[in-house]
């Protein structure tokens, strides 16, 4: 039996996150194809002719696609406030943490920021180089690292503190006053015309979306779990519609249900005669553990294939179910 085996029948591993953290890897490469000319979300759902397969796969789509970030942001709260106990803070670990995302930021754009140069015939300098990463104009894919990741990190210490200390009254009062701003304060600014300068999605995504997967995963039990709070999220996400913050807003509740759902049906105990698939198991887990450096990877994936499709005179869309179904062939 291999280590990540032993960790998920111990309870280390939470299998469902693992699942949760699979989907959302391959949701964010979903959302990613609309970013090539030669294809998009219309392109890949719409192919069966079938209007009724058509329409629902186009959902399922949609939904998963949409809801891939806030998902990855409500998994990383769940994993970094699972086992907290202590005030502790280890700086140290936290700074190496950082500057490895930096590091990795820095070395997998840089081959895109030089073949642009090398095409356009521009000049190459340091500072330009950092300017460009830092407005996200080298690779845009790349901006959920120093747009969350390292954001969140930096305010990682205070977040702890605040865990620690908070109960589930005050995670379901910080949920309100979350649906209050961007619910009812957009609303009346849009009624009366006023401009709200206050980037409510970036602040909502670094600081509340890892609280409430902490509520999720650890704080709530899952007879906590019940209906109602369901048909709280649903209201929420049907009452977005037409307010400035609808996406984010929308999105995160949608991933918000999802990650209930999973949590309410798949946190179970397992013994390892219970375990059916354990390739299957080894290959998700794996994905959810270097989830990160697939991340980075697959926009180099994605040209690929897109100029491999280019050349053999296959649409890249069809490129692309090929190598899906050849992944599923394997598992």
């Amino acid at each position: 039996m291999n280590m990540q085996m032993r960790q998920f029948l111990t309870g280390k591993r939470k299998y469902y996150i693992d699942i949760l953290k699979t989907i959302a890897l391959l949701s964010v490469i979903f959302c990613h194809l609309q970013l090539n000319e030669e294809s998009g979300l219309n392109a890949w759902f719409m192919k069966s002719g079938n209007h009724i397969f058509d329409a629902i796969w186009y959902i399922f789509g949609y939904i998963f696609a949409n809801m891939s970030i806030p998902m990855f942001i409500l998994l990383t709260g769940a994993n970094r406030f699972r086992n907290i106990n202590d005030e502790h803070i280890n700086y140290k670990k936290l700074i190496k943490e950082i500057l490895k995302i930096v590091a990795l930021i820095i070395i997998f754009q840089l081959p895109f920021y030089i073949y642009k140069h090398i095409k356009y015939d521009s000049t190459f300098t340091l500072i330009d180089y950092i300017i460009n990463i830092y407005s996200s104009n080298v690779e845009p894919i790349y901006w959920y690292l120093p747009g969350f990741l390292i954001a969140f990190l930096l305010s990682f210490p205070i977040l702890k503190i605040w865990t620690l200390k908070a109960e589930k009254k005050d995670y379901e009062y910080l949920f309100v006053v979350y649906v209050i701003v961007t619910l009812v304060v957009n609303n009346i600014a849009k009624y009366f015309n006023i401009v709200i300068n206050v980037p409510l999605n970036i602040f909502s995504y670094i600081y509340l979306c890892p609280m409430f997967g902490n509520l999720i995963c650890n704080v709530y039990k899952k007879e906590d779990l019940t209906i109602d709070k369901y048909i709280v999220l649903l209201i929420c996400v049907i009452l977005h519609f037409g307010t400035n913050e609808r996406y984010e807003a929308m999105n995160m509740y949608l991933a918000m249900i999802v990650l209930m759902i999973f949590r309410h049906f798949l946190d179970v105990r397992l013994s390892a005669d219970k375990v059916k698939n354990v390739r299957l198991y080894n290959i998700i887990t794996f994905t959810a553990i270097n989830a990160l450096m697939f991340y980075m990877l697959h926009p180099y994936v994605l040209k690929i294939i897109f100029r491999l499709s280019n050349h053999i005179h296959i649409p890249a869309q069809s490129a692309i179910n090929y190598a899906f179904a050849l992944i599923l062939v394997i598992v």
